[in-house]
């Protein structure tokens, strides 16, 4: 029976430059693709925070039963909720425009 090790020398080597490696990762190995790829990761956690903040309001809210202070507070929670959201994408389009502007894109 032959043993079988693994080869990383025929896909990395030590030649190889960070250009090469990202490519053969599935990226284009450029800062501003790695930062892009952390914002949008950042963006979709952040939403889905979000989104658990409107659905905890919202049962905030039908579970009030009358009790206007519970039902202040839910509505308290989804305004909030909805003014960072607005921050979020605000701060992520100047990122993007910043980047877009060092790398020469109109559009990033």
């Amino acid at each position: 029976m032959k043993k079988v090790f693994a080869q990383a020398d025929q896909f990395i080597s030590t030649n190889d430059c960070l250009d090469n490696i990202a490519g053969a990762t599935g990226c284009e190995g450029s800062l501003k693709t790695v930062i892009v790829a952390g914002i949008d990761w950042a963006l979709g956690f952040v939403g889905l925070i979000g989104i658990i903040a409107i659905i905890y309001a919202g049962f905030l809210y039908l579970t009030s039963g009358g009790d206007d202070a519970q039902a202040q507070t839910a509505r308290k929670v989804i305004l909030y909720t909805i003014i960072g959201i607005i921050i979020i994408l605000m701060s992520y389009t100047i990122v993007s425009a910043i980047l877009g502007a060092f790398s020469g894109d109109a559009a990033a």
